[in-house]
């Protein structure tokens, strides 16, 4: 569902798994995180949750769940398809 309400962006798996660790691990995503413009919105570390469950769940699968967490840390640039987001702002206004 949020899939297709997010207007369906392409996805390539690929792109996760050209994330290089360069010494990240889980304890850099969450410090990075919590000093996020975004380190205010419950959502925002759903998202890094949810890969680090499924690691102590499945295992490290060649890192797939840390490299997207790193990814999704280093991209994200604002919920988008869901109207004005957090607190009435667009997220391309706050940019």
């Amino acid at each position: 569902m949020t899939y297709v309400c997010q207007l369906r962006p392409k996805f390539d798996i690929d792109w996760i798994e050209a994330i290089t660790l360069d010494g990240r691990d889980w304890k850099w995503v969450i410090d990075t995180a919590l000093h996020d413009k975004w380190a205010l919105d419950v959502h925002f570390f759903k998202v890094i949750r949810a890969p680090k469950a499924f690691e102590e769940t499945f295992g490290r699968k060649d890192d797939f769940y840390l490299k997207a967490a790193i990814k999704y840390v280093s991209e994200f640039r604002g919920w988008n398809g869901h109207g004005k987001g957090v607190s009435g702002i667009a997220p391309i206004e706050n940019e």
